[in-house]
């Protein structure tokens, strides 16, 4: 069985991976963004096949994104589990909360019957705060919006 030092080791190790997937995932974010204007502006002066060509190159791009954002909740899961094992509770829950506003959908098959329970408590809590913020933020959206562009009544 790992000493608690080694596991410490372990979770400080998963931490800078984790950190290094999240600074890859926002700088190829950034250049995603410079493509679409780029696209935009090819558009815009009527070069289609151009726009279309970088925007495909975009699409395919973001998808890569998308897997790493699950490599990313993954990561989180698995400093959960590292917590589970070294009982640190609310590391615990962070963690998995984590896992969830990183990827909503994330799945894996988990034997131990214990921690999959917690993860099925954790899931639908996020979740619902998730959708609390969306809302939230499409209401703020719309005061703005009312702002800008009063209504005449």
């Amino acid at each position: 069985m790992l000493g608690y030092s080694s596991l410490r080791k372990i979770v400080l190790f998963t931490m800078i991976l984790f950190a290094w997937f999240c600074l890859a995932a926002d700088f190829q974010y950034g250049q995603e963004e410079d493509l679409l204007l780029k696209a935009r502006k090819l558009y815009q002066k009527g070069y289609y096949d151009d726009a279309l060509t970088i925007l495909n190159q975009c699409i395919e791009k973001l998808r890569n994104i998308v897997a790493q954002k699950k490599k990313v909740a993954e990561a989180f899961y698995l400093i959960a589990k590292v917590y589970y094992t070294v009982v640190e509770d609310e590391e615990v829950k962070k963690s998995l909360k984590r896992v969830f506003e990183t990827y909503p959908t994330f799945q894996v098959e988990e034997s131990n019957l214990e921690f999959k329970s917690l993860v099925d408590q954790l899931r639908p809590v996020v979740a619902e705060s998730r959708l609390d913020q969306v809302q939230t933020d499409d209401k703020i959206q719309k005061e703005v919006d009312e702002q800008i562009d009063p209504k005449d009544t």
